[in-house]
């Protein structure tokens, strides 16, 4: 072979190989397996750890939604007033799985989302919108204890009221890609525009703008070395709450 050719055919394999493996790669990670996972949020998470009261379910709530088997990813086992799930006996057990399962408290690599669905759960309701609704004659939509990302792969759920009841449909939601679902998480919220802003309401922030301006006209009084009689706030109203 000339020396020459041999010299350029070196370099072009090595590029070859190298797209090969990228392309490898690429697929390897884009996989996504049929393992549902159930997991506290971090903020749960912490409060369950340190036993702290709260809204966040336990495993003896929770471990009744596992469809996993026990043996490969891991057993529940009674622990004090509650349950905690052990290690996998599999180090990659996701792997062992080809239908689909739903893995409470399961060791996964949750750093890698794209791999598995997951529902998280946070220990109190929310409700939030999305950016591109639109007010309409007055009102707005909002959405209430579940966002799911538009991929349907993260789905948060709150954890303060009716919680079975979401977490069994959120899991029915998922499993269907996001379309299926007998909870409506949609509300609608008028716009109130007749409420005026008054000094009757000991919190409007207009008296803060009166005291800056009597402080500007009369100075600051000394009440470091002369005691001071607190004012009495005129437009005060028995009856507000914050």
């Amino acid at each position: 072979m000339d020396s020459k050719l041999f010299l350029f055919t070196i370099p072009l394999l090595f590029i070859l190989f190298a797209i090969h493996f990228n392309n490898v790669e690429a697929r390897q990670t884009t996989t996504h397996y049929p393992v549902l996972v159930i997991e506290y949020n971090q903020v749960c998470q912490t409060l369950i750890t340190h036993h702290i009261n709260s809204t966040c379910p336990h495993l003896s709530v929770l471990k009744k939604y596992d469809t996993s088997d026990k043996h490969v990813s891991g057993k529940f086992i009674k622990q004090g007033d509650d349950f905690i799930r052990t290690q996998p006996q599999l180090k990659n057990h996701w792997l062992y799985y080809q239908k689909q399962i739903v893995c409470v408290v399961c060791e996964v690599p949750l750093d890698k989302p794209d791999l598995f669905s997951v529902i998280f759960i946070k220990p109190s309701g929310f409700v939030y919108t999305l950016q591109n609704d639109n007010v309409t004659k007055g009102s707005y939509k909002f959405y209430k204890d579940r966002y799911s990302t538009p991929d349907c792969i993260t789905t948060t759920i709150g954890s303060d009221k009716n919680f079975e009841f979401l977490l069994n449909d959120t899991i029915h939601y998922v499993l269907s890609g996001c379309k299926i679902t007998s909870l409506n998480i949609n509300q609608t919220s008028s716009i109130k525009n007749d409420i005026p802003i008054q000094y009757d309401n000991p919190f409007s922030t207009l008296h803060y703008k009166k005291q800056v301006d009597d402080m500007k006209k009369n100075g600051i009084p000394n009440c470091i070395t002369i005691k001071c009689t607190p004012n009495k706030d005129p437009y005060a109203k028995k009856g507000w709450t914050k």
